[in-house]
């Protein structure tokens, strides 16, 4: 029986516009910046990326496209969510793979981007980035999919006729049997409305306090 392929995920969103996903995309392709950063910083940190392939791409939205020589696929969309990816049978090593990356190479790199002008409301309010895990996969039957008990309890399941999201405290799994296309737009949306409502969250805290 071939053993079972994974998507797995890490992903968040920061308040941005079409302008920022240019500055994305020049550091991307090229390492480039009209900022007045550093240029041997910039070299360094898109040296890190180890990116083999970039391109900006248009759906509903624009997006600018990577992908690492390890494997790692990385999409910076102009709302500013982002969402890296890799491949695997192994969770837990895809896991370990993307917290290295993301918090080593991928996080500082975008913060030195946009580390000049006003910070965005998420650094004003001091909000942690903090990213559960989200894995998907494809599935025949997603509401009779089992989950490992070391990925915790399921303290959230809704499904559809094609879907079904399981939620422990660690992780998100998004199980389907409809298309690739489809499987992606999922993970995406569970990523954003994670991140919009803690952020949302956050600031009604401070608000309270406040006033």
């Amino acid at each position: 029986m071939p053993a079972q392929k994974y998507t797995v995920t890490f992903g968040g969103w920061y308040q941005r516009i079409t302008l920022h996903l240019s500055e994305i995309y020049g550091f991307l392709e090229a390492g480039f910046s009209k900022l007045d950063l550093s240029k041997d910083k910039l070299a360094k940190y898109h040296t890190d990326l180890d990116l083999e392939e970039v391109s900006r791409e248009v759906e509903s939205l624009e997006f600018v496209k990577a992908k690492t020589a390890s494997g790692i696929d990385i999409r910076y969309y102009e709302d500013g969510l982002y969402i890296l990816q890799v491949a695997s049978e192994d969770i837990d090593s895809s896991q370990r793979i993307l917290s290295k990356y993301f918090e080593e190479i991928f996080e500082p790199a975008i913060s030195y981007i946009f580390s000049l002008g006003a910070p965005t409301p998420k650094v004003l309010a001091n909000i942690k980035t903090y990213h559960p895990t989200v894995v998907s996969l494809k599935y025949k039957d997603p509401k009779s999919f089992k989950l490992e008990e070391k990925y915790g309890e399921v303290y959230s399941q809704i499904s559809s006729e094609e879907d079904t999201v399981y939620k422990t405290p660690g992780y998100i799994f998004v199980v389907t049997s409809g298309n690739k296309k489809h499987l992606r737009h999922l993970i995406e949306t569970q990523i954003f409305f994670r991140e919009y409502k803690d952020q949302l969250e956050k600031y009604l805290n401070i608000h309270r306090v406040l006033w």
